[in-house]
């Protein structure tokens, strides 16, 4: 274990010292989304020869003066229960400093997510603009609007939610995984730490109540609670619906055939009086929210690339009539260019999982950006390999299947960062495991 520290220590070095003598900025341009890197990305991409020669030093000293397998013995620091609610508590006061350390405003998406709730809270109707709308789902704006509602117009407790959210999927977490306390410690100080997760906490974004929603869903359904594994599972599809079907085919996979005709019927119960408000605002059959034809249009066009473009406009008034448009058109495209569309499937893998960087960059100035997404790579990363072989290692459960349907599902519409956000968790607590047994087996 000491030896290969030393290895890794003067292989960083080395590509340090590589790296400062290459230009490779051309070369990541090339494969850049829209051909250029800007901002906070460049600035990472100057620094990260010194960024990696640091890490060397600090690895080959580790590595000089501590033997981890014998004399940190890391299994026994993280071992019992006790230490998983201090980890818990560490990365909750993490995402504190973090909220309080920037007064971010909302962007983009996270824009309209807070005008969305901000207006309902106000009106009771969910619009954007004074125009109702069911361009995104209404999960997340409803929840927010109910706190705005009974607390106050603050940007704060939209942030202070999220903490609750992390909080609540750590919990989650201990309960689904704690046969193994000491793989799981690592699993959930690494997520604790994750970049990507601490800042998420301070935008107006779907995908910390999502993630949450999702884990108490797979909770249910591992318990064999179907009735309230159908209740999660639509207010999950409120919140966002691409998993809908995920957890009425899983069980037919497994034959328990009662269970996803229960988990069926409660969540399209659930669903159905937004479906209802939907058909009377736009005069269609609208499930849940309207932006799936132009999700698909954008991962399916003859300038599509794999990853988020801007789209042409279509001049409707009616949301569902746009949506269909483009639906067709996507499809259309599809349909006559079958080899386009299966050589884009690499490139909208690749932009699901290449950086996990939106949160900075939706919360931070563009010279605070080149460190922070270092340290965004070098946690990312490792969860993201050692994460993905620990699951190919262990035997197949939930958590499995739902890996591949994300990646398939994003495969047919684009891919980007953002959307990875709620398998973190998983791969955190596999990238853990894997730790663990490797750190006993060199004990």
């Amino acid at each position: 274990m000491k030896k290969r520290t030393q290895i890794l220590g003067l292989m960083l070095l080395l590509s340090g010292i590589f790296l400062g003598q290459l230009n490779i900025l051309p070369l990541l341009e090339s494969i850049a989304p829209d051909g250029k890197i800007t901002g906070g990305s460049r600035e990472m991409i100057s620094i990260l020869p010194l960024f990696l020669v640091i890490i060397a030093l600090i690895t080959l000293i580790i590595a000089s003066t501590v033997n981890f397998s014998k004399e940190l013995n890391l299994p026994k620091i993280l071992s019992g229960k006790r230490g998983l609610f201090f980890i818990v508590a560490f990365g909750t006061i993490l995402r504190l400093i973090w909220i309080f350390s920037f007064d971010n405003q909302p962007f983009s998406d996270a824009e309209w997510f807070n005008q969305a709730a901000y207006e309902l809270s106000q009106t009771g109707v969910y619009s954007y603009g004074s125009i109702e709308t069911a361009y995104r789902p209404v999960g997340y704006p409803a929840t927010i609007a109910f706190i705005y509602l009974v607390l106050g117009y603050n940007l704060l407790y939209m942030k202070l939610f999220n903490i609750f959210m992390y909080i609540g999927l750590s919990i989650l977490m201990i309960l689904i995984y704690h046969k193994n306390i000491q793989g799981l410690s690592i699993g959930l100080l690494l997520y604790a730490i994750l970049p990507s997760s601490i800042a998420f906490t301070g935008l107006s974004l779907s995908e910390p109540l999502f993630t949450f929603l999702m884990f108490l869903t797979m909770f249910l359904y591992r318990r064999d609670l179907a009735i309230p594994t159908g209740i999660t599972n639509g207010i999950l599809t409120l919140v966002r619906p691409i998993l809908l079907p995920f957890f009425i085919i899983y069980p037919l996979y497994k034959k328990q055939w009662k269970k996803s005709i229960v988990i069926c019927i409660l969540s399209i119960v659930i669903i159905a009086p937004w479906t209802l408000r939907n058909y009377r605002v736009f005069g269609a059959f609208v499930p849940v929210s309207t932006n799936g034809g132009v999700n698909l249009f954008i991962g399916n066009n003859e300038e599509a690339k794999g990853a988020y473009m801007e789209p042409f406009e279509i001049t409707s008034d009616n949301e569902a009539k746009r949506s269909k448009i483009y639906s067709k058109k996507a499809i259309e495209y599809i349909l006559e260019n079958p080899l386009s569309f299966i050589l884009l499937i690499p490139k909208k893998i690749f932009y699901l999982f290449y950086k996990d960087n939106v949160g900075i960059d939706w919360t931070v100035t563009e010279k605070d950006m080149g460190l922070l997404h270092l340290l965004s790579f070098a946690l990312y990363y490792p969860v993201l390999v050692l994460g993905t072989i620990g699951l190919i290692r262990k035997r197949w459960l939930i958590e499995h299947w739902l890996f591949i349907y994300f990646i398939v599902f994003y495969a047919l519409f684009f891919g980007a960062d953002r959307f990875h956000y709620p398998l973190m968790p998983i791969l955190s607590v596999y990238a853990g495991r894997f730790i663990f047994l490797r750190i006993s087996a060199h004990r």
